[in-house]
């Protein structure tokens, strides 16, 4: 089980090679996630990162869950960001997973909106990355399942170490 100091340090890591990763990209429109506080499930805290990256003028995006329809969307972390057509401009998209493979498979929560999101989002821009980000202990290496028709494999996966 890991503890709040493990969280904080291998998330710390994560977020260092995201910036580095960015960067280098050259990329201004990046879609990441602010982990989920209701649950026992522990994800990469990207706070650091996001902050960091809106700093040097990248524009942040986070998933928001609309309960109507059941979809997800990208929405502006800055609210003074008004960038329409969103998934047009989008460079990368930063996945959280419960566990990956070193093939770029991943498994979510189950309810599928990452993977139909991205599918939608791969239907309006082709360009964009998908990077998986999680704990070492959620690296799977080659272990393989069997991917749904929605899921959607990440182009890079990285973890801490």
């Amino acid at each position: 089980e890991m503890d709040d100091v493990d969280i904080f340090e291998q998330s710390k890591q994560i977020c260092e090679k995201l910036l580095k990763f960015v960067s280098e990209k050259k990329y201004t429109h990046v879609a990441c996630f602010v982990p989920l506080k209701k649950t026992n499930i522990k994800e990469i805290d990207l706070t650091e990162c996001i902050e960091q990256l809106i700093a040097s003028g990248v524009k942040c995006y986070k998933p928001y869950i609309d309960k109507h329809v059941d979809e997800m969307y990208f929405v502006p972390i800055s609210i003074s960001d008004s960038t329409p057509n969103i998934i047009e401009k989008l460079d990368c998209i930063i996945c959280p997973g419960l566990v990956f493979n070193e093939k770029g498979h991943r498994i979510g929560r189950g309810k599928g909106y990452y993977g139909k999101t991205l599918a939608y989002c791969k239907t309006i821009n082709k360009n964009f990355v998908t990077i998986g980000v999680g704990f070492d202990n959620q690296n799977l290496h080659s272990t393989e399942w069997e991917l749904n028709d929605h899921d959607v494999c990440m182009d890079y996966v990285m973890f801490p170490n």
